[in-house]
């Protein structure tokens, strides 16, 4: 039988665009089916914790939008900005960003290709697209998001739980733009559980409000009114909606010949919703149990690498939302806890960690960061 390819990917986002990148450097045949046009919008705020480009060798220059400087939270009518730390954060477009991995990729693309059907076989997997077409590898990697039909085709991610956000990008005077150059902003208060944000790109912001809990069905209008006390105006911008996968439970990410990485495995933080960093993680982690001949062991790599902390992440959530005004007073104005929390960003601390010091965060009662002159 006559394989295609050594792997298929299903999705080119950032998990399927890496994995893709990861796979060709190491001598894979690799094809990456994405039901879109490329490159495709995505809705998503697009701050990319500056860890991620370690895993590449070359220069992401050419797609970021700016650099994040600092960072001001809200809570009602109370505010405080303060610095990040440099090389922290950056800012992309999403179309931009996994469009230009995967310009990087030893890979065959097809866009406009959509996977209707996984079937695994002792020593390949077929997967069938929804134009008909059945096409062969040796291993199949499920990047094709929260909803991910590979994950439903093979009995993975069953009784998962989903958040939602939604998103736009505005175009602003010159002025407002100034005033978040380089400065994101993340705004509490308004939903039972999330937040909403205002991230800047280099020449319009991305403006955002997400939940990880369901039935809150007013966000379109609780993003207008957090906008229109922030003085920033919505009108005429199509709103674009999509899910967040929450990781409620240790699971299997891996069947046969079938790896998720990604939104698809559900590898998303569910503090702040942030997801590029585990999927490019992921796809590392997929692409080189690929190549080992190990793949039976990548859902215990993942356990051990990283997805054991989005528990932690995930009572800290609970936490923080269960109590958003003490959570800003006492956690987020807190020196220390601010500090810690931008390096769990960059990879120089664990949620775990985070969460045994919350006894010494509270503690330091003279460590509580002032309020912006204006409030």
């Amino acid at each position: 039988m006559t394989l295609d390819a050594d792997v298929i990917v299903a999705g080119a986002g950032p998990g399927g665009a890496s994995a893709a990148y990861f796979l060709g450097q190491q001598g894979c045949k690799v094809l990456v089916l994405e039901k879109a046009q490329l490159p495709r919008y995505k809705p998503c705020g697009g701050g990319v914790p500056n860890t991620v480009f370690n895993f590449f060798p070359f220069d992401f220059e050419p797609v970021i939008e700016q650099r994040i400087s600092r960072a001001t939270f809200v809570y009602g009518a109370r505010q405080f900005t303060q610095p990040v730390e440099p090389d922290a954060l950056t800012m992309v477009m999403r179309d931009q960003f996994d469009y230009y991995i995967l310009q990087q990729a030893q890979a065959e693309v097809r866009p406009g290709v959509e996977v209707a059907a996984v079937t695994q076989e002792r020593d390949s997997v077929a997967v069938t697209t929804k134009k008909g077409e059945t096409l062969r590898a040796s291993y199949l990697i499920a990047a094709d998001g929260a909803n991910s039909p590979v994950a439903r085709s093979v009995g993975l991610r069953e009784g998962k739980e989903l958040g939602v956000a939604l998103e736009l990008e505005t175009e602003v005077d010159s002025a407002t733009l100034a005033a978040y150059h380089q400065r994101f902003l993340v705004g509490f208060g308004y939903l039972t559980a999330g937040y909403y944000w205002i991230f800047p790109k280099a020449h319009h912001l991305s403006i955002g409000i997400g939940t990880v809990k369901r039935g809150e069905k007013t966000m379109p209008h609780l993003l207008q009114e957090a906008m229109t006390n922030l003085g920033v105006s919505l009108e005429k911008h199509r709103r674009y909606a999509h899910p967040i996968p929450i990781r409620i439970r240790r699971e299997q990410l891996q069947h046969g010949r079938v790896l998720l990485v990604g939104d698809a495995a559900g590898l998303v933080d569910p503090l702040t919703g942030e997801g590029i960093r585990h999927a490019v993680e992921s796809a590392h982690i997929a692409a080189n149990t690929i190549v080992a001949g190990n793949v039976a062991q990548y859902t215990a790599m993942i356990e051990k690498t990283y997805a054991a902390d989005l528990g932690w992440a995930r009572l800290l959530s609970h936490i923080i939302y269960n109590s958003q005004r003490f959570s800003f007073d006492w956690i987020m104005r807190n020196r220390l806890a601010f500090t810690d929390l931008i390096r769990i960003l960059s990879n120089r601390m664990s949620y775990r960690q985070f969460v045994a010091k919350l006894p010494l965060y509270m503690l330091s009662l003279g460590s509580r960061l002032p309020l912006d002159k204006r409030q």
